[in-house]
């Protein structure tokens, strides 16, 4: 029998994920959770057999930090990300915690969610390929790590000095970034950029 504990800010969407999975003969829900920072602790009482983040934009950030505790104290673990946001860079920064698998809601059917947890707990790392990545982001490729990662910076209000610092980056440097990123997507203006990504779901501040 597998264990899943099913993490989601939202009632309804981490009732239909667990009824979703207890359906299956093989699978047992071990606990729902609507904070993610709540995961490490009911990890280590219940030690599940796989852990199911529901990304959403209010919550990113806390299911990242609590994979990679989780990926350092349990490592036998296995961690899966669903998501109906459309940024495609989350799924570098999941690599980098440790996450096993990474499913879009775009290509998540019933049957999509149960063949990756299977899949996951049986072993199997299992992401979407750059075609799908591409159908669902349309700036999937398109930035570089520290632009994405000034842009999340900018999307939280942070003040130039504040990015220099956190990126190592002088106001010259910062300026030619934002040069660059807006050469790359058209856009007259990073206002006009962000709101854009915001509203598209392209972008999760972290």
């Amino acid at each position: 029998m597998v264990h899943i504990v099913v993490i989601s800010r939202h009632n309804l969407i981490r009732r239909l994920l667990s009824d979703c999975l207890a359906a299956q003969k093989d699978f047992a829900v071990a606990a729902e959770l609507e904070r993610t920072e709540d995961a490490p602790g009911v990890c280590e009482k219940l030690r599940p057999d796989l852990l199911l983040f529901d990304l959403a934009l209010d919550n990113v950030r806390g299911a990242l930090s609590s994979s990679a505790a989780i990926k350092k104290s349990s490592p036998s673990v296995k961690i899966m990300f669903l998501t109906g946001l459309s940024d495609s860079s989350l799924i570098a920064d999941a690599r980098e915690r440790g996450v096993d698998s990474f499913l879009f809601y775009y290509n998540c059917m019933q049957e999509g969610l149960v063949t990756c947890a299977r899949g996951t707990t049986g072993g199997y790392q299992i992401y979407p390929n750059e075609e799908m990545l591409r159908q669902i982001d349309p700036f999937a490729g398109v930035f570089t790590r520290r632009e994405i990662k000034l842009l999340c910076m900018l999307c939280e209000s942070k003040s130039r000095e504040e990015i220099g610092a956190a990126l190592a980056l002088s106001p010259s440097s910062i300026k030619g970034c934002v040069s660059s990123i807006l050469n790359k997507t058209g856009y007259g203006s990073i206002s006009q950029l962000l709101s854009h990504m915001l509203s598209r779901g392209c972008l999760a501040p972290r």
